[in-house]
């Protein structure tokens, strides 16, 4: 993907600015500097808890009107339900997101058609995370790697 530089630029900024308002709040606290591997740990958080916020935002905007009623995988009908918030954890950690419901088909199913379209799955850990997982259980000890 190609972003442009602005965006990236004025997004750097705020972010900036949020780490900032943290750093200097915890060294007015402590008394004490940081370092600089404190100041990235700060800033991979900020980044953690926007990039989760982020998907969350993108997914429920994903989401179209809802429909009073769509074909079920049976050849029945399902009938629109509720936006139900759902939780799915990425990379990002867990994420939150509001996908249509459907169900009351004969077949006693139910189904989000957005989950069903991204492949997303109530409390599932997503492909990504899975593998940094993998790749932390076969490069760490147990207790590293956890």
């Amino acid at each position: 993907m190609n972003y442009n530089m602005e965006d990236i630029q004025c997004i750097a900024q705020a972010v900036a600015k949020l780490v900032q308002a943290d750093i200097h709040q915890e060294q007015t606290e402590s008394k004490e500097a940081q370092t600089m591997a404190e100041f990235e740990l700060a800033f991979r958080e900020a980044l953690r808890q926007i990039g989760a916020e982020a998907i969350g935002i993108f997914l429920s905007e994903l989401q179209q009107t809802p429909e009073s009623e769509i074909a079920c995988e049976c050849g029945g009908r399902q009938h629109y339900q509720r936006m139900r918030p759902t939780v799915t954890t990425t990379v990002f950690g867990k994420v939150e997101y509001i996908p249509a419901y459907y169900a009351g088909c004969w077949c006693g199913e139910g189904m989000a058609p957005l989950d069903k379209t991204y492949d997303l799955e109530a409390g599932a850990i997503r492909s990504g995370l899975a593998q940094l997982m993998t790749l932390a259980g076969i490069a760490f000890s147990f207790e590293e790697s956890e």
